[in-house]
This record gives C-alpha cells, sequence and structure tokens, in this order.
C-alpha cells in the first residue's frame, strides 16, 4: 500500500489492534492470520519508507496471544501490547 503526500490509511483489526500509516508511506502486509481461542493472531508488516503509529491490544489478556511485527529496511520490531509510533 502506498499513501500520498497529505494522505492517512488507518487499519482496525476487529480484535482491537489499530495501525496507522501517515503520508508518503510504503507498506505491505507480508503475514496476516487470525487464529481462534490459544492460537491467536500473527501479522507482520514490511515497512519501506514512512511512518505509522500502532496500538497492539491485548497486552493483559493472555489468554489471547498476539505477535505484531514490523520488518524495516534497518531491523525488525517484535511488539507484544503496547502504542508505539516507527
Amino acid at each position: 500500500m502506498n499513501t500520498g503526500a497529505k494522505a492517512r490509511l488507518e487499519i482496525r483489526f476487529h480484535d482491537g489492534n489499530v495501525i496507522t500509516f501517515g503520508g508518503n508511506t510504503d507498506v505491505s502486509i507480508a503475514e496476516f492470520h487470525h487464529g481462534e481461542g490459544d492460537e491467536g493472531t500473527h501479522a507482520t508488516l514490511k515497512l519501506l519508507d514512512g511512518a505509522f503509529h500502532a496500538i497492539v491490544a491485548n497486552l493483559l489478556d493472555t489468554r489471547r496471544k498476539m505477535d505484531f511485527k514490523v520488518q524495516t529496511p534497518l531491523g525488525v520490531i517484535g511488539v507484544r501490547g503496547t502504542r508505539f509510533w516507527g
């Protein structure tokens, strides 16, 4: 996905996770799997350029697993329940 200079894209997942991408962002969804019950959700984004804000929910809900990663040209961010800008 690519956003324009003054654009913003927000993706809201049904489990409460939210990712907002800023202008001039180039990102793709490398992996996404929503499992039921104990299986949990697994998501990996590839961010080539731009900025994003993520709210990764379920920090205190140990019954639901969330594996959220962002790959960039410089490294990988792995997150478990927080909000952050990248």
